[in-house]
């Protein structure tokens, strides 16, 4: 997105067909979110986080989040899945993550499947982040 916005002959292209910037599962400059919707006009600028064990997508920002909640975290569960971090509020702990896009094991390896997919559904993804008190996730 930034080489986008500093090409020299930008301006001289038709960029109006842009309408919809989704970055992945990383904090972006809020300068960046600022210029997309700014220089470039696009109104929906979204953040979001997933992996291939929950079929892509687990968390995302909506439309018309503040600038700050899309530079800073990779939005809310989607809906029809929990997030939740093992760990105490505003506290940094492994991310976990329930629902209809969790996939059901590891082909033919029910051993990595046990040891990643808890009893009650959860699975351990591994990964770090932070709940926010609006369950805004920043990895």
């Amino acid at each position: 997105h930034q080489a986008l916005l500093d090409h020299p002959a930008r301006d001289s292209h038709d960029l109006s067909a842009l309408r919809l910037v989704v970055t992945g599962a990383a904090v972006v400059p809020l300068r960046l979110v600022e210029r997309l919707r700014g220089e470039l006009r696009i109104a929906t600028v979204l953040t979001a986080y997933g992996l291939s064990e929950a079929s892509g997508i687990v968390t995302m920002c909506r439309r018309g989040d503040a600038p700050q909640t899309v530079a800073t975290t990779s939005g809310r569960a989607i809906p029809g899945t929990e997030v939740r971090v093992l760990a105490g509020p505003g506290e940094p702990g492994e991310i976990q993550v329930r629902g209809f896009n969790v996939m059901s094991g590891y082909f033919e390896d029910p051993e990595t499947t046990a040891a990643t997919i808890a009893p009650d559904g959860w699975l351990r993804t591994g990964d770090v982040g932070v709940l926010d008190q609006a369950g805004n996730l920043r990895i």
